[in-house]
């Protein structure tokens, strides 16, 4: 697992002691300065599998265990897992994965976008406080002019230096290998994969997303990406007009999310799921089939209760359960993702050559 080296490593400091020896931070291990020049390979696994179980896997299960005392998410943890172990989930990975990496969430791009254009950040302030997010792009759109907007998009949302991608998006390849759904519209999963060797094999976007009917019983890993690309500007969902598009019945973004909604269950992350055209689908989705199965979704618990309780309630109209956090959000999720991994059995077996 490459990315259990990469942290390991980041990780590791060295310390001369009164002997001369170089001295590691997690074993007991001790070595001569040319020792650690010759690089021994069974001292590096033995202070590896110390840092992995005593430091970094301890600080995540304390922190997952403080979570899981948060409400109701004992039982919904132990439920993903359980799918999760089967094959049954389905990421929806949203702009707050790609946050730690240095790219906006959505209302923070469209304010850079706004430094483009003569709209002052209270009109723009204005729509976004209203849910009006597509109403504020074409806005954007209008005043800025196709080739500026589209320029901007390419150059804030792509990855220039694949090595800065950080956070908990790393850990993804290793728990759902197989197909993952993203609304963003970076190249972040891409990259993640690919260093992972995990590349995807089709990157669906747009009107393409409807081949992923044919390609669903592929073993080749797929990334739909529902709302377009940074790279090309075919398939984008930003605007009213491409939103009523795109989601309307028949269409290829809703015949996939139907398709998924229905005989897997998603588990979002990275999105705040607040007036939100994709939740209110699923809710459309779960009315024409109660039956369908149960969805996930990691988010921030509301400081106020009232809010809290009430979406619990507007999420679950869509079979949405959210498994609360609190405190920092990327290490949160991180300490979330990695008991995913502990307790599917991933950790058992890593390899640290």
């Amino acid at each position: 697992m490459k990315i259990l080296r990469a942290l390991f490593e980041a990780a590791l400091s060295a310390s001369i002691n009164a002997k001369g020896e170089v001295e590691f931070p997690f074993g007991e291990s001790t070595f001569s300065p040319v020792e650690v020049l010759q690089a021994d390979s069974t001292a590096y696994d033995a202070e590896f599998r110390a840092w992995l179980n005593d430091v970094w896997l301890e600080h995540n299960r304390q922190r997952l265990q403080k979570l899981l005392k948060l409400y109701g998410n004992g039982g919904r943890f132990a439920d993903l897992c359980s799918a999760v172990a089967i094959g049954y989930i389905v990421p929806v990975v949203g702009s707050g994965m790609s946050k730690p990496s240095g790219f906006p969430l959505w209302r923070e791009f469209l304010h850079q976008l706004r430094q483009y254009t003569h709209i002052t950040d209270v009109e723009l302030n204005r729509l976004l406080d209203e849910g009006r997010y597509e109403e504020a792009a074409d806005v954007l759109l209008a005043q800025a002019g196709t080739h500026l907007f589209d320029e901007r998009i390419e150059h804030d949302l792509r990855v220039d230096i694949a090595s800065r991608i950080t956070g908990p998006v790393r850990f993804l390849g290793e728990i759902f290998p197989r197909l993952v759904l993203s609304t963003n519209l970076d190249d972040v999963l891409e990259c993640v994969y690919r260093s992972s060797d995990r590349a995807f094999a089709h990157v669906l976007i747009g009107r393409d997303i409807k081949r992923y009917r044919q390609l669903a019983s592929t073993e080749k890993p797929i990334l739909l990406k529902i709302h377009g690309d940074c790279h090309q500007k075919d398939g984008r969902v930003l605007g009213v007009a491409e939103y009523d598009i795109a989601y309307a019945p028949g269409s290829p973004a809703h015949q996939a999310l139907e398709l998924l909604c229905r005989t897997r269950g998603l588990l979002w992350m990275g999105s705040s799921l607040l007036m939100d055209r994709t939740v209110r689908l699923m809710g459309d989705f779960v009315s024409a089939d109660p039956s369908g199965p149960r969805h996930f979704a990691f988010l921030r618990l509301p400081s106020e209760e009232a809010r809290r309780i009430d979406r619990e309630q507007e999420l679950s109209k869509g079979k949405i359960f959210p498994i609360w956090y609190d405190g920092d959000d990327d290490e949160s999720i991180e300490a979330l993702l990695v008991g995913v991994l502990d307790r599917t059995g991933a950790l058992a077996s890593v390899d640290v050559t």
